[in-house]
C-alpha cells in the first residue's frame, strides 16, 4: 500500500486505531455498561496513565511500524518491531538489579545477531535496508516494551479491552490532531521524496 498507492503511515494509523478503539468500547459498552466503559477518566492518575499509553505506547508503536515498512519493507519492519523483548530484558534487569537468566542472554545476543544480519546482510561497512527503515523499526520495538510494560495497574482494575479500546482511540485523535496541525509536514515531505 505503501510503494503501490502511496498510503501515508499518518493516515492509515488514525483510521486503522480509531476504528479498532472505537470497536473495543462499543463492546465493552454493551457487555459491561458506560460507567464501566468511561471509569478511568474519573481518576486523574489513571486519566494521564491512559493519555500516556495511548500516545507513547499505543500511537507509537503503531506509526513507528508502518513507517517503518514505509521506508523498508514489512519483514524489516516486523523484524525490528520484534526485537522489543531486548529492551523489556534489559528494563526488568536495570529495575530488579540483577543479571538475565544465560537463556535471556543467549536470545538477547542472537536476536541482535539476526537483526544485524537482516539490516546489513552481513557486511559491515554498508545497510541492505534504509537507514530509516532501521530508525523506526527499532523506536517500534522501544514502543513496544513499553506498551507491554507501562499499562499493568490500568489493566488489572480496568481490563484489557477497555484499556486497549482507549489507548486506540486516543493514539487515533493524537494522530489526527498531529497530521491537521502539521505537525508531521517534514515526515510527509520526505514520503514525497521533496
Amino acid at each position: 500500500m505503501f510503494q503501490r498507492y502511496g498510503f501515508n503511515p499518518g493516515w492509515l494509523v488514525t483510521v486503522r486505531m480509531s476504528i479498532s478503539g472505537l470497536s473495543l468500547l462499543i463492546g465493552v459498552s454493551i457487555r459491561s455498561g458506560l460507567v464501566q466503559t468511561f471509569a478511568v477518566w474519573k481518576d486523574k492518575i489513571d486519566a494521564v496513565r491512559m493519555v500516556l499509553l495511548g500516545i507513547i505506547g499505543l500511537l507509537g508503536v503503531q506509526y513507528s511500524y508502518f513507517a517503518s515498512i514505509r521506508y523498508g519493507n514489512a519483514a524489516t519492519g516486523t523484524m525490528l518491531q520484534y526485537m522489543g523483548p531486548i529492551f523489556i530484558t534489559v528494563y526488568v534487569a536495570l529495575r530488579s538489579r540483577r543479571m538475565p537468566h544465560t537463556s535471556q542472554l543467549v536470545a538477547v545476543i542472537l536476536a541482535l545477531t539476526g537483526a544485524f544480519l537482516l539490516v546489513t546482510n552481513g557486511n559491515f561497512h554498508s545497510f541492505s535496508v534504509a537507514w530509516l527503515a532501521v530508525v523506526w523499526g527499532t523506536i517500534s520495538a522501544l514502543t513496544a516494551a513499553f506498551y507491554t510494560l507501562y499499562p499493568k495497574a490500568l489493566l488489572q482494575k480496568y481490563g484489557a479491552a477497555t484499556v486497549s479500546g482507549w489507548g486506540m482511540l486516543i493514539g487515533s485523535i493524537g494522530m489526527g490532531l498531529s497530521l491537521r496541525r502539521g505537525t508531521f509536514q517534514a515526515i510527509a515531505r520526505s514520503e514525497r521524496g521533496g
